[in-house]
């Protein structure tokens, strides 16, 4: 089990526009100006301990403000942006090349010691206006994929392409162009990208498929020489209008995360969806579809994703939390054999209304780093923030219901409003109680059979609670809470 613990949330201020739809691998590039930064004499890859025994994983440390020399107005630089060791890659799909307005380009950066310069400015060699190239980037070694979703082809307005482009010495070249052979008006190929080693994964999220408008698609190709060719569709097989399957893609190994911000959940239109596939070359099958146990209309679950090994962080922008519309949260996911159980749900601890926390997310070990586009920082409405969250285990207590009482340890004990426990309750919602408010969390469904374990850690400004929901929706009674970490399992 983890602990989710909110570590610091890093400011975004000027960096956040209406236009951004693609901000989820600007967090990488947070992530790279958050250098993991040692406290004492922590052994490498542990958490450094800091006084009172809390841990805290890392430091926010500024190392660079990267800038377009040639900056003008409505480039939308930082659009789209990805790291991977001592190179970053800047979309500006925005941007004028040529006098083409809006044709898009992509800045390359390295690191010397600590030090980022630009090594150079991609731009398509057939770009055209409002093709939006950098609306999408993924970068794996020395090579870079790029997504120029509103790309003309055949013919076909917004059809959308994406661009390899390889790196020999500091010379970046382009290498190949991809698209999809079927391409249509709207597709929106390119809209996300992603890349691990010679695989590369495209969205089309306009797409249509079994004739549904914008079902969506993702394509995947793999590198042969210097060929690039596709060897997957992939699809949701419950394919329906405008669920926008390949919104967002992550890519890690043999496994592939795919959004689809638009589907519909228990009858709740744009709930969102994200969706497992494991394979290798031509031969990909999905292993899971990942939803918001709690479901509403127009969440937006799957609109980011991010992929590290066995683990999976999924954001919902429009989630309403604690009563505030579009305040957003994010999914942590863990694969068990070929399963990939709900662990934690993410948000603000300081949720308000459109923070859209859980606009861009990403992964990184046992660190998730998730993004609130448009969160009120001080007095600046939607400056933006980025939250830190570390994923690790703890201690284990056990939560049990008796017919006339809630048990923690021997420790606490609370009877007369939580008697029908074992008769009635439906949910279990994690909050924080701050004063008289509760912060909700998170919210887990008890099954028939059994236990829900969920670990947390007591924060300074209020103690966590347990709250039990039952299945009039209307009920709730305050259970349990505690000052030490603990992990809690939930017997029904």
């Amino acid at each position: 089990m983890i602990e989710h613990q909110r570590c610091r949330a890093v400011t975004m201020r000027g960096l956040v526009s209406q236009a951004w739809r693609c901000l989820s691998p600007l967090l990488v590039l947070v992530a790279l100006l958050l250098m993991a930064a040692p406290v004492g004499s922590a052994a490498a890859g542990a958490p450094p301990a800091r006084p009172g025994g809390d841990q805290l994983a890392l430091m926010a440390v500024q190392q660079a403000v990267l800038a377009d020399p040639d900056a003008a107005a409505g480039d939308s630089f930082g659009y789209a942006v990805a790291v991977d060791g001592d190179t970053a890659l800047v979309g500006a799909e925005a941007k004028t090349v040529a006098g083409r307005v809006n044709a898009g380009a992509v800045f390359v950066y390295t690191r010397t010691g600590t030090t980022w310069s630009q090594q150079t400015e991609l731009t398509a060699a057939d770009g055209a206006a409002t093709d939006y190239f950098g609306g999408s980037v993924a970068l794996a070694g020395d090579t870079a994929v790029v997504g120029a979703y509103g790309k003309s082809v055949g013919g076909h307005a917004d059809a959308g392409v994406a661009y390899v482009y390889t790196r020999s010495g500091g010379t970046w070249s382009q290498q190949t162009k991809l698209s999809d052979p079927d391409a249509a008006a709207g597709d929106y190929f390119g809209i996300s990208v992603a890349l691990a080693g010679d695989t590369a994964l495209v969205g089309a999220y306009g797409a249509a498929f079994d004739g549904h408008a914008g079902a969506g698609a993702a394509y995947v190709y793999t590198r042969s020489g210097t060929t690039w060719p596709q060897q997957a569709k992939l699809s949701d097989p419950d394919a329906a209008t405008n669920d926008h399957f390949g919104s967002s893609l992550a890519l890690s190994g043999g496994t592939a995360l795919v959004g689809a911000e638009g589907k519909a959940v228990d009858g709740q239109t744009g709930a969102g969806a994200a969706y497992i596939y494991t394979g290798t070359g031509a031969n990909w099958s999905q292993q899971a579809e990942l939803s918001d146990p709690d479901a509403a209309e127009s969440d937006a679950f799957g609109s980011s994703v991010a992929l590290a090994g066995d683990k999976a962080v999924v954001g919902a922008r429009w989630k309403t939390v604690g009563g505030y519309p579009g305040a957003g949260a994010a999914y942590i996911y863990t694969r068990t054999g070929a399963t990939w159980p709900q662990q934690a749900e993410l948000s603000d601890p300081d949720a308000a209304t459109n923070d859209r926390f859980g606009w861009s997310v990403a992964l990184s070990g046992d660190t998730a780093l998730v993004g609130a586009a448009y969160k009120t920082v001080g007095d600046q409405s939607g400056a933006g923030a980025a939250y830190v969250d570390v994923l690790r285990a703890a201690p284990s207590l056990s939560l049990k219901a008796a017919p006339h009482r809630l048990q923690v340890g021997k420790q606490l004990a609370l009877s007369g409003r939580v008697k029908h426990l074992l008769a009635s309750v439906k949910k279990v919602r994690i909050c924080r109680q701050v004063g008289r408010h509760l912060d909700t969390l998170a919210t887990l469904k008890l099954t028939r059979s059994g236990a829900f374990r969920w670990a947390m850690k007591p924060h300074k400004r209020g103690k966590w609670v347990f709250v039990a929901v039952y299945e009039d929706a209307g009920a709730h009674s305050l259970l349990a809470w505690f000052s030490k970490p603990v992990t809690v399992t939930v017997h029904k």
